[in-house]
């Protein structure tokens, strides 16, 4: 069966007359995820900050979607300007299709006011996509009798033309802004501008599409007659638009002392996708969460959902040892962003 699905994936990839887009992998805990959802999040927490990311998509199937990531960004005061960089592996079918990328982000800040500040970002990177040829089959290796060996065991040789290159090497370019107060908060990012090609062979011309995506959000603050309070409820919103795939993730993040979880509801206007489950810790400056994907849509029950660890480390958030709160005519930003 997985060799009918690997000529399945080959045959979407390599022949010239099918039309296929490619989509960025998601992170369901996207704001524990900020250098990848919008470039202008650099150094809005202040940092500095380390993130990391992992993601296993579809583990019921026989080979589903994993997807690693670390990130660092801070912000420099001195230069009004927050830097950032992240590095991402996206694997598909156990590494059939291996996506590398590396991406720095960039933005300044400017006040509107003493409580509204305004980020905006560009991001530079570069993406290696590499397809493992050895592990294709094709139509002409199957033998009707003995499948894809001959009577010895040995395996069948395709006459398929073999790629020169294995893979291919994208320049990559982006810009957002996002402006946010200590309550609310709301972004736009543009990934992939310049739409760069990103066939393997020579034979197909498929672009990357640019990806839209649109945040926004509010926190409630749960005790506010408590000074300092940290419990806090914040709605919020994410909407991403890439070629012919659309989806909104809605829902809320909620943050109780050390303890914060969330429920999520994300459609792809197709049909239901799923609902997301999120619960973590916070301890001082570091945020683990893990969250899980019950899929709702026609996949249910085959797909086994997605698991996703999240580990947020950010040395200027408060009590950090660089604790951004101890400055002066300081702009915080809602917690949510703090991851």
């Amino acid at each position: 069966m997985f060799r009918i699905i690997l000529f399945l994936v080959a045959t979407l990839i390599l022949l010239p007359f099918q039309s296929a887009e490619a989509q960025d992998p998601e992170f369901s805990q996207f704001y524990a995820a900020p250098m990848n959802l919008n470039p202008a999040l650099a150094g809005v927490a202040w940092g500095p900050r380390f993130n990391a990311n992992y993601r296993n998509q579809w583990p019921g199937l026989e080979k589903g979607f994993v997807t690693y990531a670390v990130a660092y960004d801070q912000y420099f005061e001195k230069a009004r300007s927050g830097f950032g960089l992240q590095i991402m592996n996206d694997q598909t079918a156990a590494g059939l299709i291996n996506n590398y990328s590396i991406r720095l982000n960039y933005a300044f800040r400017f006040n509107l006011s003493k409580k509204i500040a305004v980020q905006m970002g560009i991001s530079g990177g570069y993406i290696r996509k590499q397809l493992d040829w050895a592990s294709l089959t094709f139509n002409d290796q199957i033998n009707p009798i003995f499948g894809f060996s001959d009577g010895t065991g040995a395996p069948n040789i395709s006459g398929e033309q073999v790629p020169a290159d294995f893979g291919i090497n994208i320049a990559d370019f982006g810009t957002g802004f996002i402006a946010y107060s200590k309550h609310f908060f709301g972004g736009l990012a543009l990934q992939h501008i310049t739409s760069p090609r990103e066939s393997i062979t020579e034979y197909t011309d498929y672009k990357l599409p640019m990806k839209i995506t649109v945040h926004a959000g509010g926190e409630i603050n749960l005790t506010p007659k408590k000074r300092n309070s940290e419990n806090s409820l914040t709605p919020n919103a994410m909407f991403i638009t890439q070629g012919t795939a659309s989806q909104l993730n809605i829902g809320t993040h909620v943050n109780i002392g050390k303890v914060f979880g969330g429920i999520y509801y994300r459609n792809n206007f197709s049909n239901s996708d799923a609902v997301i489950g999120v619960l973590g810790l916070k301890i001082y400056f570091v945020r683990v969460g893990y969250s899980y994907d019950y899929t709702v849509s026609t996949l249910a029950g085959n797909t086994g959902g997605a698991h996703e660890i999240s580990l947020s480390i950010n040395l200027g958030a408060k009590d950090g040892p660089f604790d951004h709160t101890r400055k002066p005519n300081r702009l915080e930003c809602p917690g949510i962003l703090n991851f």
